[in-house]
């Protein structure tokens, strides 16, 4: 699929992806957008929102963390807004080097042992 999207994008100056008949995403994507892109906001202390990353507004994380709170899934980041997100939504939330462990990548392999 993400070499499917990197053909769309060459061709198409800006490629959007679609979920299709996922019940109320664009409502949940929109509510996540305003309430964690300029700020979040935990307790009495403020952090940078999701528009102050690298790819300003154009980020994806509104969209990675409204897809998780819909679908129940486990989101991947080690973004610091994307895991203050996560923690204020209750989603699941793991670093990659916890996802690679749970794959089993960066666990060694002794011959003869499976």
């Amino acid at each position: 699929m993400s070499k499917t999207i990197e053909r769309w994008s060459q061709k198409n100056s800006d490629c959007i992806v679609r979920i299709a008949r996922v019940h109320n995403l664009a409502g949940e994507l929109a509510r996540i957008e305003r309430q964690y892109g300029e700020q979040i906001v935990v307790e009495a202390k403020t952090y940078p929102g999701f528009w102050h990353s690298p790819a300003g507004r154009k980020a994806g994380d509104g969209q990675l963390i409204a897809v998780a709170k819909i679908l129940n899934a486990v989101v991947v980041s080690d973004d610091r807004a994307v895991r203050l997100a996560c923690m204020l939504e209750n989603i699941p939330c793991i670093g990659w080097t916890e996802f690679a462990r749970r794959v089993t990548l960066t666990q060694p392999r002794l011959p003869g042992i499976e």
